[in-house]
């Protein structure tokens, strides 16, 4: 439920983004290199627009591979234990870059430590529910087959924590960009300069690795899922032969104690 609330805001705020490199790039469109100016931030709203737009279908695409196939864990010790170190890190990094934000009195250091927490607690308290990512708990599991869900559940816990960084990215990536308008510089260099300027350095390439983490992590979850899957199709067929010959074993008995009965009633 959180990753998709977190999904919609992201999808939104790309709105004001857009909105954000408009203007930037109107209101340093002066001077000789004006039109280019305006050129490159009408390039970077539509490839904005375009990924605001993939990234809307793909995020709810995601959810579907998350929970659509069932795998088996042999206990609850991974998750159990990627819930306390995660848990863990966690708290000491929030606390360590908030006494690092005070001390330095660094506002990017306040909001790093700000999305560690929220991030962190959000990927504990989701490896603490394997259920809600499509696994179930069999103590009759092979090694091998709980090798490969071992495997899964770290592909499902990263897929279910993109939406919530790609929130956070593009939220806080827009609020950067937007107070660089009150810090806008004029353009007296060509191209380089002008799209230093324009798309704010490091946030605005900040909002664009934002914006593709649904793309990217749509097409890693359709390589490792795919690999997986055959893989633990693979394994699976023992386990499968067994459950087989299960039905042959126990007719097999009670032939053999019929028999037995029979011949008992004949030699009396």
């Amino acid at each position: 439920m959180a990753a998709r609330h977190a999904a919609v805001v992201g999808v939104f705020v790309m709105y004001a983004s857009i909105a954000c490199v408009l203007i930037r790039a109107a209101t340093q469109a002066t001077g000789p290199t004006a039109v280019l100016t305006i050129q490159l931030g009408l390039a970077l709203a539509i490839t904005l627009f375009v990924m605001q737009f993939v990234a809307c279908r793909l995020l709810a695409s995601l959810e579907p591979m998350i929970s659509a196939n069932q795998s088996r864990l042999g206990s609850l010790a991974v998750p159990d234990t990627v819930c306390v170190t995660v848990m863990l890190f966690t708290l000491v990094g929030a606390v360590g870059g908030t006494i690092a934000a005070i001390s330095d009195r660094s506002t990017p250091q306040a909001e790093a430590a700000f999305v560690w927490l929220i991030v962190g607690l959000h990927t504990a308290c989701v490896a603490a529910r394997p259920w809600e990512l499509g696994f179930v708990v069999d103590p009759r599991v092979h090694v091998a087959e709980e090798a490969v869900g071992v495997g899964l559940f770290f592909v499902r816990l990263a897929l279910r924590v993109v939406p919530l960084l790609f929130a956070t990215g593009i939220v806080f990536s827009t609020m950067h960009v937007a107070l660089g308008l009150f810090r806008a510089r004029q353009v007296t260099e060509p191209f380089r300069v002008a799209l230093a300027n324009l798309d704010g350095s490091f946030w605005v390439t900040a909002l664009f690795v934002s914006a593709a983490l649904p793309l990217l992590a749509y097409l890693l979850a359709l390589l490792t899922s795919v690999s997986l899957d055959v893989v633990s199709a693979i394994v699976s067929i023992p386990a499968k032969l067994d459950r087989l010959r299960e039905p042959e074993t126990r007719g097999d008995g009670a032939d053999g104690k019929r028999a037995g009965a029979a011949a008992m009633e004949r030699s009396t």
